[in-house]
């Protein structure tokens, strides 16, 4: 049951932020509306049940790695939603927010690329998935040590980080999905 709700969450999640960030490209230097902060929080949701999911399924092959992934997932999930809900609520003065949200960010890719690496040890899922949520954070580190002496260099890797994450989830997600298929299906005899 973990393996095919981690799963549909996976695919649910990746798509969801496809379309947030495609939504958000052609908006850039207008505020964002209460559209796009509720896609973002239902991504968000869908990551976290996601994780949960799939943790619960792998925890068997490197416990402590899997549940430490997921615990760095969560931290940085809840950490963008309190900062874009206290955003939206008008509760605190403008700037603490984005220092919120973008240090959630940075805790949820490294907890993602902990992930990774957990779900590549335990071959129990696609190990390509896995190495595509290693991929993005390692380019999104890689373009943050670049941003200061090459700003439109480091802009390169930004692009890449952001399709290997979305795409490793996704296919991580297809991958719970096809593997339940496969496992609850009834065996011929």
């Amino acid at each position: 049951m973990s393996l095919r709700i981690g799963g549909a969450a996976a695919t649910i999640a990746a798509s969801i932020w496809t379309v947030l960030f495609i939504a958000t490209g052609s908006l850039q230097g207008q505020p964002f509306g209460g559209g796009v902060a509720i896609l973002a929080f239902a991504g968000l949701l869908a990551l976290l049940v996601a994780v949960a999911g799939l943790s619960a399924y792998q925890m068997r092959s490197h416990p402590k790695l899997i549940w430490t992934a997921f615990a760095l997932m969560a931290t940085g999930t809840v950490a963008m939603a309190v900062g874009a809900a206290v955003d939206l609520a008008g509760i605190v003065a403008a700037g603490w927010n984005v220092i919120v949200v973008a240090i959630g960010g940075l805790v949820a890719i490294l907890g993602s690329a902990l992930f990774g690496i957990a779900t590549y040890r335990a071959s129990t899922l696609s190990r390509a998935a896995a190495m595509l949520l290693v991929a993005g954070p390692a380019s999104a580190a890689f373009a943050l040590l670049l941003a200061p002496v090459a700003p439109g260099l480091a802009y390169l890797f930004v692009l890449p980080a952001g399709f290997c994450l979305l795409a490793g989830w996704f296919a991580l997600g297809v991958s719970a999905i096809r593997l339940d298929r496969t496992t609850s299906a009834p065996r011929p005899a």
